[in-house]
């Protein structure tokens, strides 16, 4: 691990997240993470907060459920680009934990879309193969050269879901470089060259419901 390169640009970039994030909550949370690593994906911190989705009830808007929002926040700018090629992504990783006590893994992968944007497929499982069908997806938005936000449906995270925890990963090719483990080869190989992740989030995660 590398030593914190530079203590203002930290700074910078970290006040430029805080200033916009609400008090934390059991719905609210901001996960800080070092500058640990080099290159465009070493992530600064991750957000994560529920967004009121409004209907229609008896002629009134109420907010009859939340859908998660995630912001991802890097140290360096980066650009689209730099998510494009195998073992090259950002990924909000989800521990699911049912009614009833299982447990199960789903990935979010943050990956360009074929009109030069960004977006967000949900998968099943953790870490799959070319092979494995993309369950459902979404546009993910960039908010400035460090960082983009999303929204990911509720729906998306099955319909027996109680609780979850959940954490941020990146990963790119920075061939040659000492500060990132070239890790293992294919086939077992998952990550690029270079990775960083975050802290689970803290506790357990739920949906908010009608309030």
């Amino acid at each position: 691990m590398k030593s914190v390169r530079g203590s203002t640009r930290v700074a910078l970039v970290l006040l430029c997240l805080l200033v916009s994030l609400p008090t934390a909550s059991a719905h609210n949370q901001t996960i800080l993470d070092d500058d640990d690593t080099s290159g465009p994906l070493d992530i600064a911190a991750a957000k994560y907060g529920h967004e009121c989705v409004e209907y229609l009830v008896n002629g009134h808007a109420r907010c009859t459920k939340y859908h998660l929002t995630f912001k991802v926040v890097a140290y360096e700018e980066w650009e689209n680009t730099d998510l494009f090629g195998e073992f090259k992504f950002i990924v909000i990783e989800f521990v699911r934990r049912k009614r009833g006590g299982a447990t199960d893994e789903m990935c979010y992968y943050v990956e360009p879309d074929p009109d030069g944007g960004l977006r967000g497929q949900m998968y099943d499982i953790c870490w799959p193969s070319p092979a494995q069908p993309v369950k459902r997806e979404r546009p993910v938005r960039r908010v400035d050269g460090h960082s983009i936000r999303g929204i990911i449906p509720k729906g998306f995270l099955g319909k027996k879901l109680a609780r979850y925890r959940v954490r941020a990963v990146s990963s790119w090719e920075e061939e040659g470089d000492a500060d990132c483990d070239p890790g293992p080869t294919p086939p077992e190989k998952v990550y690029g060259t270079c990775t960083d992740e975050t802290d689970w989030s803290r506790g357990h995660l739920r949906h908010r419901e009608q309030e």
